[in-house]
């Protein structure tokens, strides 16, 4: 891989190219910074600015390469690996290589932004968020925000402009750099459990294993430390900047500024009763999973289960029952697995785990999000669907006829059903969240060794075993982060009745899309020249018709 920097030193990430700066019309064209430019900017920044060229070097055709010369015009085909979600595009180099800011204080972003919208660029934000893999754009600045990792316990924190009497309560602030191991370390050396990963995690992703018993991670959000566009550091809950508060908060807060800090609920440890399983896969095996699984959802989900079923494992938890209420609770499953005998069962029992325990147990298990080798579909299932025979039964076919497309799926206890909603104010969550003690998961891998029609065949796929579950499921949708990235109706799937007001904030907030990223709110599809040469257009799944039953 070649890279150079601005002022000195080794550092390479981004190979990011040049876009308009009015993205409603592709004619409107912006010239590309000046080398002047960027040298101006990074004496701002105290040097922090770095220039890649090949972040894909083994994407490139053997004969064509990404050249440092601002003349240069030819196409190169890019495999992008960081964000192989775009499988293989052919992008012109029209100007200079890509840059992007090694972020240490929020003054860096004020900056950032200055520049963006001086020159037309728009920018990436990459700090361990999902939305990274949905934004790279020709001409964007990437700001590098894995260097903020501050991290406090605060036993009586009050949002700002809220009344201390009121909205006094422990929490834990830390910053978009802090690590998932960090976070539950720090939070487990202060007695304390939290929910959510990290910053993703918290504000990002509504899904986990403890949702069911202490809520959405978006409900356990107290305040944001963010800056718009405009430039302003702001504070953002319940009680100030409240149409951030109530978009942020279930869209992609990447979409309308750039977080800084979260903090979060910060509860006294838990203990949890964890029942895991580990089986052969086979049919059998698998619809009679199902139908235990469907039969008791509801009860299920009642009593804080959280976790997850896939064709050869199960892991389930709960902090609500004692381990003799456990045990009595998932007698039919347990029952069941027990009669297989030891050829069929390698591993079945109950732990006692503290928060921390459980994290670490089931940390590679966490429902998964749209990334460089993951191909996505996720929808959540209403409770109108397990609530009777035809229903469990047309579920459980979904997911079996699904599974034969794909190389994984699973079956997860991991939204807030049944738990009181807008503890903190209104929310854009999909009101769908609340409703579906469900989510299906459908995911294929990809990689950077794969040609341009295997991945094609990857993304369609997933796409397509989707269309079963979405036919039963009209009304629902998902989490963006966790969502095909082709979507068909992605605003009534990602956000529901909410997508008309969330358009209007985004409208106030970024009124220039400096900050965009693929089918987030105010994406304006293949006119935007951001997305020009993305995804093909073969990769677009039609809405599934009665012939998927």
């Amino acid at each position: 891989m070649y890279s150079k920097t601005i002022s000195s030193g080794f550092f390479s990430l981004l190979g990011l190219l040049q876009a308009p700066l009015f993205p409603s019309d592709p004619s409107l064209k912006v010239p590309s910074l000046t080398e002047e430019d960027w040298g101006s900017f990074n004496a701002s920044v105290n040097g922090r600015l770095h220039r890649s060229t090949k972040l894909w070097g083994p994407c490139y055709t053997p004969d064509t390469h990404l050249s440092s010369s601002n003349s240069s015009s030819h196409s190169v085909k890019i495999q992008a690996g960081q964000s192989s979600w775009q499988s293989c595009q052919e992008i012109a180099n029209r100007g200079n290589d890509g840059f992007f800011l090694d972020v240490q204080n929020p003054q860096d972003v004020v900056l950032a932004f200055k520049l963006a919208k001086t020159h037309g660029a728009r920018l990436v934000v990459d700090h361990l968020d999902t939305e990274f893999c949905r934004s790279p754009a020709q001409d964007s600045l990437a700001l590098w925000m894995h260097n903020l990792e501050s991290i406090t316990y605060t036993p009586k924190f009050t949002p700002f402009s809220c009344n201390p009497v009121l909205e006094t309560e422990p929490a834990i602030t830390y910053e978009a750099g802090v690590s998932p191991e960090k976070l539950h370390s720090f939070a487990d050396s202060h007695g304390v459990t939290v929910v959510g990963d990290r910053l993703t995690g918290s504000e990002g992703s509504p899904f986990g294993i403890l949702t069911p018993s202490l809520g959405a991670s978006l409900d356990n959000i107290l305040e944001y430390q963010a800056i718009t566009p405009d430039g302003l550091i702001r504070r953002v809950n319940k009680c100030h900047n409240t149409d951030l508060w109530y978009a942020m908060r279930g869209s992609a807060s990447s979409s309308y500024a750039v977080v800084i800090s979260v903090t979060v609920n910060a509860y006294p440890s838990v203990n949890v009763r964890t029942f895991s399983a580990s089986f052969k896969s086979s049919l059998s095996i698998t619809e009679t999973l199902l139908r235990i699984i469907t039969e008791n959802t509801l009860k299920w989900a009642a009593e804080g289960w959280g976790g997850y079923i896939n064709k050869s494992e199960i892991v389930l938890a709960t902090p609500l029952l004692t381990i003799s209420e456990a045990s009595q609770s998932l007698s039919p499953l347990t029952d069941y697995l027990r009669s297989l005998g030891s050829q069929s069962v390698q591993a079945i029992g109950f732990h006692e785990d503290t928060s921390i325990d459980l994290w670490t147990r089931t940390r590679g298990a966490a429902i998964p999000t749209v990334d460089h080798q993951t191909a996505l579909f996720s929808r959540l299932i209403p409770e109108s669907l397990v609530q009777n025979t035809q229903g469990r039964e047309d579920l459980a076919k979904a997911i079996i006829v699904g599974s034969t497309m794909v190389e994984k799926w699973s079956l997860h206890f991991a939204s807030p059903y049944g738990l009181s909603r807008d503890l903190r104010g209104p929310s854009s969550i999909h009101p769908a969240l609340y409703k579906s003690p469900l989510l299906v998961v459908f995911q294929n891998m990809v990689n950077d060794s794969m040609s341009f029609s295997d991945r094609i065949v990857q993304y369609s796929a997933v796409g397509k075993a989707g269309n079963y579950v979405r036919f039963l499921t009209p009304n629902s949708g998902t989490y963006y982060s966790h969502g095909d990235l082709s979507e068909p109706e992605h605003e009534k799937a990602f956000w529901g009745e909410h997508y008309p007001e969330l358009l209007l904030i985004k409208k106030r907030h970024d009124p220039l899309g400096l900050l965009t990223s693929w089918k987030s709110v105010g994406w304006k599809g293949r006119d935007d020249p951001k997305y020009g040469c993305y995804t093909p257009a073969k990769l677009q799944i039609v809405p599934c018709e009665t012939k998927c039953r």
